[in-house]
């Protein structure tokens, strides 16, 4: 199929739709570039709100789930078993305490 085929197909197409033929498309010049400057007040070290950090984990207070899984290479020469974290208890730096449960997959 050649272009002069291409043309006869969508000019049948356009006149049984009742379309008129569409012009070419026009050449357009690129948009010129611009640049600019935030205005905004940059966040200050004493601002408060957000995630208060750093959170430390103490290692002897995370727990596992029971089940173990086991992960075996495609080709069976490692094989891997494991447990999945239930439960990680961080400390944070105003003596707080967080929790996350986790569920075993």
């Amino acid at each position: 199929m050649n272009k002069s085929d291409v043309e006869d197909i969508t000019s049948l197409i356009r006149r049984r739709a009742g379309l008129p033929k569409l012009d070419p498309a026009k050449e357009r010049q690129p948009i010129a570039g611009k640049s600019s400057v935030s205005t905004k007040k940059e966040i200050s070290a004493t601002s408060t709100g957000g995630y208060v950090s750093p959170w430390t984990e103490s290692l002897p207070d995370r727990e596992l789930h029971v089940t173990e899984h086991t992960l075996t290479s495609s080709d069976g020469f490692f094989v891997i078993v494991y447990q999945n974290v239930s439960k990680r208890v961080f400390d944070g730096p105003a003596s707080e305490e967080e929790i996350r449960n986790y569920a075993d997959e």
